[in-house]
């Protein structure tokens, strides 16, 4: 590849940050080495998208945090430290990060378990989204190279506001329109440009105006220049995501309007809704799913990283794994529930998983159809559509139900009972997509239909070689003492000058 110079943020945000990859060969006031729009592209590709396989779990902490997960003791301690990494993170500890990187890399791959590099990484790639922005302007005059202007172009305008949307939904207060433009979301910083000192937490309404801002111009970009492999940016990925920020900002017209539109996109596109009764055994399906991974699994729109289940399959005693509450909401003609938990043997004890490793490609920075579904269903019935969230549930429940059993009579339903069911299916289709902690949150602020959450964790040790339960840590109804927002790395707080504001939470002691 062509040397490629390029300027990241200064020190302020990404902290002390480590080699972000062989792309970034030395760093400069400019991007004067760019020869062509394939170096950009190549740019993008090695610094903006997540990377494969295990090193998402960066981000699988995500999905640790919720009532869908448990902490599961189920042998003899073998001093799984998966489990010991993201621990602080599923209590919701004052402070949750493992600041000693060199004990939490797991050197036999690579990996990241602990959630304390996320911050940095996620600001490392907006820095490239912000200098292939600036630069890419430089080609776009040129009428023979105009398709592929677009593409790059496009394309970081998505990964920035994709990541911005991550930050601002971890780091930030969840929106409500009447407190949005003093509520404190993340720092948003739009340009290559070096400045010196720390920065300042901007509002959650400036956050989500760039977040919509960026989405809309990534359509924009996108539209006539479609990739059809799903490891790249895409225009439906993007209006996927600009429907699900008008979910969160309540905006329940823009929800629909841009869900509709992926869905008009399924005749013309790569992804379609897969029939599980289709699959004639869980390993067939397995199977089904574990393919080339730019064309893994139908339902798929974009594919930022995959094969993300070394922390939820680990072998190891204890590791964490799918509450039973979660479970119980599958009714036994619910395929998902055979296809997706799966049962493990160990030493005589039986314990669940999620999927299997090879078929897991769940990252919580992807995009599958059925959300389209869902959050047309459920900005449909906060507009008293009944009849048409009940058509987009039918999308979901048709593939999902056992073939010739009787589903419930949810196209009946109206007012809370409608609401709810749609609630309980996104739990059950998105499960562990990174989503779940972020509809808690935001469940919670809703102007109408507001539904507040009481987690409940159990805290164990290990002793007399055997796992003893001390209590659990309890995380209050929103907004409780703190604990639904993410604390700062210490290193984003010291390189920040003592202007950004942190987010506080209270020491955790086991209640009975």
């Amino acid at each position: 590849m062509k040397k490629i110079l390029i300027i990241l943020f200064s020190g302020a945000l990404l902290g002390s940050l480590p080699s972000c990859g062989n792309f970034l060969e030395e760093y400069s006031q400019t991007l004067s080495y760019v020869d062509d729009l394939s170096d950009l592209d190549e740019l993008l590709i090695g610094g903006a998208y997540l990377e494969n396989r295990a090193r998402v779990c960066k981000y699988l902490w995500i999905d640790f945090m919720d009532d869908d997960c448990k902490e599961e003791w189920y042998g003899a301690s073998t001093g799984n430290r998966v489990a010991d990494y993201i621990r602080g993170i599923y209590r919701w500890e004052r402070y949750p990060w493992w600041e000693d990187k060199s004990s939490v890399k797991n050197t036999a791959n690579n990996v990241w378990y602990g959630g304390n590099p996320s911050w940095q990484d996620l600001y490392a790639k907006i820095a490239v989204t912000n200098a292939v922005i600036e630069e890419v302007e430089r080609f776009a005059g040129d009428p023979k190279t105009h398709a592929n202007y677009l593409q790059v172009k496009g394309s970081a305008y998505f990964l920035r506001g994709l990541y911005y949307f991550t930050l601002t939904n971890l780091w930030g207060l969840p929106y409500v329109a009447a407190t949005a433009s003093t509520d404190l979301a993340v720092p948003l910083k739009t340009e290559s440009a070096m400045k010196p000192g720390g920065f300042a937490r901007n509002t959650v309404q400036e956050a989500y105006d760039q977040i919509v801002s960026d989405l809309e111009m990534a359509v924009s970009c996108l539209q006539p220049v479609e990739r059809g492999n799903k490891l790249y940016a895409n225009a439906s990925a993007a209006r996927l995501l600009l429907a699900r920020c008008y979910l969160y900002m309540c905006d329940w017209d823009e929800a629909r309007k841009w869900a509709g539109e992926v869905i008009a996109d399924v005749s013309n596109a790569t992804f379609r809704m897969y029939d599980i009764n289709s699959a004639a055994s869980v390993a067939a399906y397995q199977t089904a799913t574990k393919t080339d991974p730019s064309l893994a699994w139908s339902e798929y729109i974009f594919l930022n990283g995959w094969q993300s289940g070394q922390i939820m399959g680990t072998t190891k005693c204890p590791q964490f794994t799918f509450s039973q509450e979660l479970y119980n909401t599958y009714a036994d003609n619910d395929l998902r529930k055979s296809f997706w938990f799966i049962a493990r043997v160990s030493s005589g004890v039986t314990y669940g998983k999620f999927f299997s490793t090879e078929a897991n490609y769940f990252t919580p920075l992807s995009f599958t159809l059925p959300e389209a579904y869902l959050i047309e269903a459920e900005a449909a019935a906060m507009e008293d559509d009944w009849t048409a969230a009940a058509a987009a549930l039918k999308e979901i429940r048709d593939n999902r139900i056992k073939t010739g059993t009787e589903d419930v009579a949810y196209e009946t339903f109206t007012g809370q009972e409608m609401i709810d069911f749609i609630r309980a299916e996104r739990r059950r289709e998105l499960a562990f997509r990174g989503l779940r902690w972020y509809d808690l949150r935001r469940y919670a602020v809703l102007p109408k239909y507001q539904l507040k959450t009481t987690l409940r964790h159990a805290i164990y040790e290990w002793g007399d070689n055997a796992a003893v339960l001390l209590g659990y840590h309890v995380l209050g109804e929103w907004p409780g003492d703190g604990g639904w927002v993410m604390p700062f790395p210490t290193y984003a707080l010291q390189n920040n000058e003592g202007m950004l504001v942190d987010n506080e939470r209270p020491d955790r002691v086991p209640v009975q």
